[in-house]
């Protein structure tokens, strides 16, 4: 019987511990997301784009390479380096203002870049 008893106290004190242990967090909410569009020419058309390392697209006469891009601040950025046969390989510094709600809105009015590319 004093085994049962001891049993029992011990299961209610591992189940105090484990409900402490559980309680809801005082963790602040998810910060809220802000969303920009970039739509990226290049002049001349026909360039590489590729964002710290990472292939995006190529540009065409009227394509321009389209990114959505989130960020919990107003600002997002990427380091882009353009390439194309006869051009030197042109870096460029995107800072992209995001200050929509959503994906839907930042689409609906995207920022305009047009990178112009020197010849070698």
């Amino acid at each position: 019987m004093k085994w049962s008893i001891a049993a029992v106290g011990l299961a209610a004190v591992l189940l105090c511990g484990c409900a402490a242990a559980h309680r809801p967090s005082a963790n602040p909410a998810p910060s809220k997301l802000s969303y920009g569009t970039v739509r990226i020419f290049s002049d001349p058309p026909g360039a590489h784009i590729y964002a710290d390392g990472e292939y995006w697209g190529e540009t065409g006469p009227d394509k321009p390479v389209i990114r959505v891009m989130w960020h919990t601040s107003n600002r997002g950025w990427a380091n882009l380096t353009l390439k194309k046969r006869g051009y030197k390989a042109t870096p460029y510094r995107l800072v992209l203002r995001l200050e929509h709600d959503t994906r839907e809105a930042s689409e609906r009015s995207p920022q305009k870049v047009v990178i112009v590319m020197d010849t070698e």
